[in-house]
């Protein structure tokens, strides 16, 4: 295991500096992005954790009533559909907005400048700051959710695929008797385990896209 591959599994928000990248804590090596936490044996390079009140043997299911993930035929060929970012009007970058001079402020009044609404950034295409919301594709995309378990549990695509970048993965899923409706999955994989928290319990085919439901 890697820094690089964890990092594909933190934060891209600039809010959430804790989890942007790897972090270290009592042995082991983590990497989330507020949904999904994976954990390894500790890692050289990563640095010391800076989360408060962190306990991952909360958060991680244990007990003998995990049960091995069904998947629905096909899985691996599920397309999610994209459109533009509103954020950076598609373009990825931005550039400092320059009626304000990048403060977000009307030099002359104090008030919220109107033409960058007081980011203090204006979206173009050659610009020098990278926009977070697209990672600076200009695309977002769209939340696509994969029946599992013959639709009684969902989980996002995206989730799925990056999922399974991680050598020998498999996942189980446990029945959570206090909250039915939010569910936890066990990911288990080559020298690590991790859970991801985004897992929706009761997911009818209504819910689901055509492409992704199960055979009736």
């Amino acid at each position: 295991m890697t820094l690089e591959l964890l990092q594909t599994f933190c934060s891209k928000d600039e809010t959430r500096q804790s989890i942007r990248a790897p972090f270290t804590f009592e042995g082991y090596t983590y990497a989330s992005d507020g949904r999904i936490l994976i954990q390894v044996k500790e890692i050289p390079g990563a640095a010391k954790c800076t989360l408060s009140n962190f306990q991952p043997a909360t958060l991680i299911p244990r007990g003998e009533d995990l049960l091995p993930v069904t998947y629905p035929p096909a899985w691996e060929t599920f397309t999610s559909t994209t459109s533009k970012c509103t954020t950076c009007d598609g373009r990825g970058k931005y550039s400092k907005c320059t009626t304000c001079d990048g403060t977000g402020e009307c030099r002359h009044c104090g008030h919220t400048c109107d033409d960058c609404d007081g980011s203090g950034l204006i979206p173009h295409i050659t610009g020098r700051h990278t926009c977070e919301e697209c990672d600076g594709t200009g695309k977002i995309e769209k939340d696509f959710w994969v029946g599992l378990n013959h639709g009684k549990i969902a989980v996002n695509l995206k989730y799925l695929t990056l999922i399974h970048t991680l050598p020998d993965v498999q996942l189980l899923h446990q029945v959570s008797q206090q909250d039915k409706r939010h569910q936890s999955l066990l990911i288990l994989f080559t020298r690590g385990i991790g859970v991801l928290m985004s897992a929706a319990n009761d997911i009818t085919n209504g819910h689901i896209p055509l492409t992704a439901q199960w055979p009736k």
